[in-house]
């Protein structure tokens, strides 16, 4: 095989400002000849290359995607945990206000009863009927000089 080069001018062409012509080489292996843009020097397995950086790519999309999900887990699981705080707080609240309530009404029934103990009627009605109590007779009357 023989190799050899020729430099070829460039043809101008009438729309062109005045250029210098550019060289180029034409290589000649056996009975092919070709013109060096570079096209030999490019590699042909670069589709390998391509798939490396594609898997690459979708690992570090595959990580971004998971560690997306679990952060969006762990905010909806530390939402979750403080609504049920909240309701719990809430349930709390309910059960205290109903013992308020609860203690609220014994409070006014002990004031009506109170109320009814300071009548005089009651508390006489109380000591004739509850403790067989009754009024003294003229016999048992003491009278107390208390001028001196």
């Amino acid at each position: 095989m023989q190799t050899a080069q020729k430099t070829a001018p460039r043809k101008t062409y009438v729309g062109q400002r005045n250029n210098p012509p550019k060289k180029r080489i034409v290589k000649m292996e056996g009975n092919v000849a070709y013109i060096n843009s570079g096209f030999a020097k490019k590699k042909v397995a670069q589709p390998a290359k391509v798939a490396k950086k594609e898997v690459k790519r979708v690992r570090a999309g595959l990580f971004t995607t998971i560690f997306v999900i679990m952060v969006a887990f762990g905010a909806m699981a530390l939402l979750v945990s403080r609504y049920a705080a909240i309701c719990q707080v809430g349930a709390a609240n309910n059960e205290i206000e109903q013992n308020i309530e609860e203690i609220e009404s014994k409070i006014e029934a002990l004031q009506i009863d109170i109320e009814l103990r300071d009548d005089l009627e009651y508390v006489q009605d109380t000591a004739r009927d509850a403790l067989g109590m009754t009024y003294p007779n003229q016999d048992q009357v003491i009278y107390i000089d208390a001028s001196g």
